[in-house]
C-alpha cells in the first residue's frame, strides 16, 4: 500500500505563526455552516478544542461540522482522529 500523506507536526505547524501574524495577511477560514456557526474559525494550521463533560456531543457536533464544511468548500479533505472510541461507533455517530 502506498500512501502520498502529508503529515506536519504541531511544531512545524505553529512554527510560521508569529510572521503570519506580523504579516497582516488574514488567514484562511472554511466555513462550517451559518449564524453563530461562523464564528468558529477552522482551517490551515489552525488547532480548534473542544472540550465538555462526556455525552455533551462533542464527537456528535465534530463530525457534523466537518460534513458541512466538506459540503460547503469542495476542494476541502478532512481527517478526524478520535482516541476515546473504537472506528465503527464513531462512524455511527
Amino acid at each position: 500500500m502506498t500512501t502520498n500523506a502529508n503529515y506536519r507536526s504541531g511544531a512545524d505547524v505553529l512554527d510560521g505563526l508569529r510572521d503570519d501574524v506580523l504579516s497582516g495577511k488574514p488567514p484562511t477560514f472554511y466555513p462550517i455552516g451559518e449564524s453563530e456557526l461562523t464564528r468558529i474559525e477552522i482551517g490551515p494550521g489552525l488547532v480548534t478544542l473542544l472540550g465538555g463533560a462526556p455525552r455533551l456531543g462533542k464527537t456528535a457536533f465534530t463530525m457534523q461540522a466537518v460534513v458541512d464544511a466538506l459540503r460547503l468548500t469542495r476542494t476541502l479533505r478532512a481527517v478526524v482522529c478520535n482516541i476515546e472510541m473504537p472506528p465503527g461507533v464513531l462512524l455511527d455517530r
